[in-house]
């Protein structure tokens, strides 16, 4: 089982937060916001396995990870995408397991 931060990570000079954000596609008129960020940690491998987690759902457009950490130089927090999951960028391998497994059923 994942284990995500529940709290805040708090604004330390030493913290290095790495979130991972889904995006809805608002297509059935619901009133919730486009961007959602579903956890937080500290760990980058684990917010690696929770957008892969979430990718092979394949139930939304884009997932995120996006790392925030204090710039020494600027004096300020400064956040960056690390890496995007897209419906069309699954890999061969996967592509080719989930065909094996049809045939097989």
């Amino acid at each position: 089982m994942l284990k995500f931060l529940t709290q805040p990570i708090e604004n330390t000079k030493q913290s290095t937060q790495y979130s991972v954000y889904i995006y809805h596609d608002n297509q059935h008129g619901k009133c919730l916001p486009k961007w959602q960020r579903v956890s937080a940690t500290h760990n980058i491998k684990r917010a690696i396995k929770h957008a892969k987690l979430l990718h092979r759902k394949n139930q939304y457009k884009k997932i995120e990870i996006k790392k925030r950490f204090f710039c020494k130089h600027e004096n300020k927090f400064i956040g960056k995408t690390v890496r995007v999951y897209t419906p069309s960028n699954r890999s061969w391998n996967e592509l080719f397991h989930s065909l094996k497994l049809i045939k097989n059923t």
